[in-house]
């Protein structure tokens, strides 16, 4: 899985757009404290990969929101797949 970041900005909080190009239905903003943001966006990428590993029936913007969440990342995920 190849998983793209592009930036997104302003003073109060940073959103970074993570996509698959292999999975194209992965297609995730994920808005973040500035202070958060360079570890985020680290960690989200990694997340993407984590997740195809897991097997999980999670969907995977509610994995990657609790994940970074686990880190002590306060994060806004937008574009959450759900599953049937």
């Amino acid at each position: 899985m190849l998983a793209n970041i592009m930036e997104i900005g302003s003073n109060t909080r940073k959103a970074f757009n993570l996509y698959s190009t292999a999975n194209t239905w992965v297609d995730l903003v994920v808005m973040v404290h500035p202070d958060d943001y360079s570890k985020a966006m680290r960690e989200s990428q990694q997340y993407l990969f984590d997740w195809h590993d897991d097997d999980t029936d999670e969907p995977i913007g509610n994995y990657v929101k609790r994940r970074l969440s686990e880190i002590g990342i306060e994060a806004d995920v937008y574009g959450i797949i759900e599953e049937d």
